[in-house]
């Protein structure tokens, strides 16, 4: 603080804060570190699965924090943030943005997978390769949902309209980028 510096600080996988035995101090504590930067000039960013009012009520019963957090959601990329990604190693296979943007529709973790699979099979033909490991992502997605009481709003969101959802879960649904 002294010599004009500030404090940055990366709190990932934020959602496991409610399994700690002093979470609802911890969020305290951070709220007061928000409010009063004068005393500690800082800016925390948190990674989670869940949005940060969920995971306070969940950890701790209180929502105090969220109100002065900016939320982002990182969302599916878009075919040129693909071919980008993609020229970023040169030794991919003629076609490999194609087939990346086959398996994983923009997914950033899906699209590296995919990439990784055909700089390690030199090839695009990795269909048999990667399935699997879709398989395996889409399990624990289900997973996720289906803990946050998701699953089934997506099902109904994703089979079109004139089925009733509730406007929160219509909303956490849409904001975790799964469908438009």
């Amino acid at each position: 603080h002294d010599d004009g510096g500030h404090l940055v600080v990366f709190l990932d996988e934020f959602d496991s804060v409610k399994e700690f035995p002093d979470a609802r101090d911890f969020l305290n504590l951070l709220r007061e570190l928000v409010y009063h930067p004068d005393q500690v000039p800082m800016a925390v960013m948190a990674v989670a699965r869940r949005p940060i009012d969920r995971i306070e009520i969940a950890a701790a019963g209180i929502s105090s924090f969220a109100g002065v957090c900016d939320t982002m959601y990182l969302r599916p990329m878009g075919y040129e943030q693909i071919e980008a990604m993609a020229a970023r190693a040169p030794d991919l296979p003629d076609g490999a943005v194609d087939v990346a943007w086959k398996y994983a529709a923009g997914h950033p973790l899906l699209s590296e997978v995919a990439f990784r699979r055909m700089l390690e099979y030199q090839t695009t033909d990795i269909g048999r390769v990667i399935q699997p490991e879709l398989s395996s992502y889409y399990k624990r997605l289900e997973r996720f949902m289906r803990g946050e009481e998701l699953w089934e709003p997506l099902l109904k969101l994703a089979s079109g309209p004139g089925n009733m959802v509730h406007v929160e879960h219509a909303s956490l649904v849409r904001g975790y980028g799964l469908i438009d």
